[in-house]
Parts: structure tokens; C-alpha cells; sequence
């Protein structure tokens, strides 16, 4: 178990192992949130949304690390060079949504 902020890790998705899964208490606006980067191995059986270590620190929410991944890239193939603001939103939209935010290259 890893403890992060939001905006390092949005800006290190790229980095984040296979398995990871990124849990927090809320959701990046400043993106200076604390984060815990966990993997399978911090998962027990009967965890439901959150592994135990995450949880013993507060967290209530996890992002699968792949799919954070896939968000950042997204965002980056819309707008190069996109500000880590638009990222947050990004990440906000997706989990809020379910769906990948549309940006405007030109905003």
C-alpha cells in the first residue's frame, strides 16, 4: 500500500502497476486529496468496495488503476498538453458517469 495525492497520481497514471487500484475519500478538485494505491494482494475476501488497509485509513472508494490509465490517455489524445485541471475533471466524470469526458481543445 502506497499513500499518494490525487494529482501525482493522475499525473503518473502511466506508472501505475497492472493490478493497482487507486482508493480515496474523495474525489480529485484540488488534487491535493489523499489517495492509497493498493493491489490484489491488499484485497481479502470479504472486502466489499474497499480493501481493509484502505479502509483503516479512511478511504471509501476505489478506481481501478487501468481504467485511470485509460482516462489520463484519453484526455491527453483529446487536448496535448492538457492542464491537470481538465485531468481531475476528467477523473470526476468517469467515476461520477461511467463515460469519458468530451474536451474542448480549443477551451
Amino acid at each position: 500500500m502506497l499513500e499518494s495525492i490525487w494529482d501525482d497520481v493522475i499525473l503518473g497514471a502511466e506508472e501505475l502497476a497492472f493490478d493497482a487500484y487507486v482508493c480515496f475519500a474523495s474525489l480529485p478538485a484540488t488534487g491535493a486529496e489523499p489517495v492509497v494505491i493498493t493491489t490484489e494482494d491488499d484485497w481479502e475476501v470479504d472486502d466489499d468496495e474497499v480493501p481493509t488497509p484502505a479502509s483503516q485509513v479512511g478511504m471509501t472508494a476505489c478506481i481501478v488503476g487501468s481504467d485511470l490509465v485509460q482516462i489520463v490517455a484519453n484526455a491527453r489524445a483529446q487536448v496535448p498538453g492538457v492542464a491537470v485541471e481538465a485531468l481531475r475533471r476528467s477523473v470526476r466524470y468517469y467515476y461520477e458517469n461511467d463515460a469519458f469526458l468530451s474536451l474542448d481543445p480549443n477551451a
